[in-house]
């Protein structure tokens, strides 16, 4: 359940941001309610997938074969799902190519926080040793 509602946060969060992004390099548009519950479901069903996916880490599989697939999963659902609401190409590659770049910033973050934790986890480990 954890991992569900962090996965939707996160990905509503992103598609929020890229209404801001996108009010920012057009400023004429103007966003309606529906579009806006339309971005906000857009997040959620993507948070969804996100969260189905991230079930690919618990596979006794290759962490570099398991981030492909998930990156995959994540890049070709997104651009899927963008594809049926925009019915345009060009909105659905620039979504994708937004979303490779999130996706990396996310692992990233998320990198960093499991080398600390084994970093910390080590320390620990040595203090009991001595």
């Amino acid at each position: 359940m954890k991992n569900l509602l962090q996965s939707i946060l996160i990905t509503v969060g992103i598609t929020f941001f890229n209404i801001v992004l996108a009010a920012y390099n057009n400023p004429e548009y103007m966003w309606t309610g529906e579009s806006i519950v339309g971005q906000f479901v857009f997040g959620v069903i993507i948070g969804i997938v996100v969260a189905v996916a991230n079930y690919l880490f618990r596979l006794k599989w290759p962490l570099a074969s398991i981030i492909v697939l998930h990156h995959l999963i994540i890049v070709v659902s997104i651009f899927a799902i963008n594809y049926e609401f925009l019915q345009s190409l060009d909105a659905s590659l620039n979504l994708y190519f937004r979303t490779a770049i999130a996706y990396f910033i996310v692992w990233l973050y998320f990198y960093i926080d499991e080398k600390r934790s084994i970093q910390q986890m080590n320390e620990q480990l040595q203090k009991r040793g001595n």
